[in-house]
């Protein structure tokens, strides 16, 4: 099962707030366009995908 939390590097208690921090920071750091790399754009995915899940209340408390 994939991690969500240790996608965007937080512990399992982390508010809203902080997830937004980690989602923002890490987006910046593996765009496509920012980041020449190929693994980025597959890093950059992951991050969204657990930004996506993450930020939505009722499937973060699922989750846990």
């Amino acid at each position: 099962m994939v991690n969500y939390f240790h996608i965007l590097g937080l512990d399992e208690d982390a508010t809203l707030n902080e997830i937004k921090a980690a989602y923002r920071e890490l987006a910046k750091q593996y765009h496509p366009d920012r980041n020449p790399e190929r693994w980025a754009a597959d890093r950059f995915i992951e991050v969204n995908a657990a930004y996506m899940f993450l930020s939505d209340n009722e499937r973060r408390l699922s989750y846990r």
